[in-house]
């Protein structure tokens, strides 16, 4: 349960974190990495949602269920 809430917690230490960093200094980053954290951020909100109160191992383990039920 708690899995789910640290990575959130996380992600937002990251952005408050690069929210600070880039009051001191201007960050540089490519088109194609800034489309690449656009899509994390997206994916990791969508995780959230349809796997609320899970760690990330359940959610892992739920993920990997699916992936070898479409690989069949």
């Amino acid at each position: 349960m708690t899995g789910v809430f640290i990575l959130i917690a996380s992600v937002q230490n990251v952005v408050i974190g690069f929210q600070k960093v880039r009051k001191l200094k201007k960050i540089v980053m490519t088109n194609a990495e800034y489309i690449r954290l656009l899509a994390q951020t997206s994916v990791l909100k969508e995780i959230q949602q349809e796997y609320p109160h899970k760690t990330i191992d359940n959610i892992i383990q739920q993920m990997e269920a699916i992936r070898k039920e479409v690989e069949k």
